[in-house]
């Protein structure tokens, strides 16, 4: 009983084994070109991965050494937006001479420049008289179209520790404060104590105030750092394939040719002043059911210089393969055409380790493979970074045929054919053991 139990659960595992021996037994593989004898190494996975790929989740991708050997390596996914820090910008500053007044008026002269820098200040009638060295100072970031990170100033003395005031304005008469800080830089025993950077918290001003709540040094440069830009990483963008239309439902399904994480789509009205409503629906296959992603309206409308178009739809990644839009048939849906859809998604890193000798070959598309990547960021070992490799030309491989009957189908029948066959086990155990201790008929 027990043999007939193993052999009915072994319909539940799937029937292709992870033989992974060959490169050439993927669909795709290319050559890896490296350098530097590094240990580990990086690289961007190039857009035909996706198309060759047969799960989402890149599970049968591999890498492996000159002896073809598999070498361990990790998945990660580019950030969708990468910080970009700004370098210090040196800017043009004007002391006061004198006190200013009260109301903090200042007189100022604009002598050169079509973008309204200045060039001079100069004092105004209503200031008061003071000697000793200047203490006020009006820095000049007209310039500067972005806000201010920070503020960093450089003077003559080698060691000098005071206080400043940082005020700001866009019209040099209404100021607000922005901070109030300790400057110094202090010498001993072959060290030093450097601290001449004050932050500003991301401001925008045309026009900044030093005053000096203590003895002034001898200011030299006054430079200031913008604060950080954030630039949307670049995607991969493939064209929708398989467009079905049934334009009196408003229907129009389509399919992604690669297994990739789609986050962006843009979608392409086919006549100019259009606006209508639409939603976004996807699924994993025909035997999956339609799932809403989105609700939006889409417009092209034209205008004076141009038209104006609704722009790429934003979505939570998703590696679904069928889409389709079912747009707001009341107003005449789309009218006549058919949109024109394309697909973004992030490109993934892949990084590994560089075990064995090279060459190093990426491949990539072949059924029946269990994933093998390690997690995230598990080959990453202190603050080593792993060095660039290339991607060499791409070569095909073998074929990966569509299966028969789909993976998850043949497991899920296997699982109830092993479920059936336990009940029926537990039901002729029964059975026998109810005639073993079932009473002998009477004479």
């Amino acid at each position: 009983m027990s043999r007939i139990l193993l052999l009915l659960s072994l319909l539940a595992v799937p029937a292709w084994a992870d033989s992974v021996a060959d490169p050439h037994n993927f669909a795709r593989h290319a050559e890896l070109k490296v350098t530097n004898n590094a240990a580990v190494y990086q690289l961007d996975l190039p857009a035909d991965v996706y198309r060759y790929v047969t799960r989402p989740d890149l599970g049968d991708v591999r890498v492996f050494n000159g002896a073809g050997e598999p070498v361990p390596y990790a998945l990660s996914a580019l950030p969708a937006v990468t910080e970009v820090r700004q370098t210090p910008v040196s800017l043009p500053f004007f002391p006061l001479p004198q006190t200013p007044s009260e109301d903090g008026g200042v007189a100022v002269t604009v002598q050169a420049g079509t973008d309204g820098a200045l060039v001079s200040v100069k004092q105004g009638d209503k200031s008061s008289h003071g000697g000793g060295p200047t203490q006020h100072f009006i820095v000049d970031a007209s310039r500067l179209k972005t806000t201010l990170d920070s503020i960093s100033l450089e003077w003559r003395e080698a060691s000098f520790q005071g206080r400043v005031q940082i005020e700001a304005s866009d019209d040099l008469r209404q100021w607000y404060s922005l901070a109030s800080a300790d400057v110094l830089r202090l010498e001993q025993g072959g060290q030093q104590l450097d601290v001449r950077k004050i932050d500003l918290g991301g401001v925008r001003a045309r026009y900044l105030k030093l005053s000096w709540l203590s003895l002034p040094p001898t200011l030299q440069s006054v430079s200031v750092t913008p604060s950080a830009t954030q630039v949307e990483t670049r995607r991969v963008w493939f064209d929708a394939g398989s467009l079905e239309v049934d334009a009196a439902k408003g229907e129009y399904r389509f399919t992604s040719p690669a297994a990739a994480p789609i986050d962006r789509i843009r979608i392409g009205l086919p006549q100019p002043n259009t606006l209508v409503s639409a939603t976004l629906l996807s699924r994993g296959d025909a035997n999956d059911h339609w799932r809403e992603v989105v609700r939006t309206q889409l417009y092209r409308l034209q205008r004076q210089g141009g038209e104006v178009v609704s722009g790429p739809l934003t979505l939570w990644p998703t590696s679904r393969r069928e889409w389709m839009l079912r747009v707001d048939t009341r107003g005449g849906g789309l009218g006549h055409g058919q949109p024109d859809v394309q697909l973004g998604w992030l490109p993934q890193k892949l990084t590994f380790v560089a075990r064995g000798n090279p060459p190093f070959t990426l491949a990539y598309g072949q059924r029946g493979l269990e994933s093998a990547a390690q997690p995230a960021g598990s080959l990453q070992i202190g603050d080593t970074k792993p060095t660039v490799a290339e991607v060499g030309p791409l070569q095909d491989g073998t074929p990966q045929p569509e299966p028969l009957v789909a993976r998850e189908t043949l497991r899920r029948w296997g699982l109830w054919a092993v479920l059936i066959a336990a009940v029926l086990v537990l039901g002729l155990m029964a059975w026998r053991l109810g005639r073993k201790v079932a009473p002998p008929d009477a004479q």
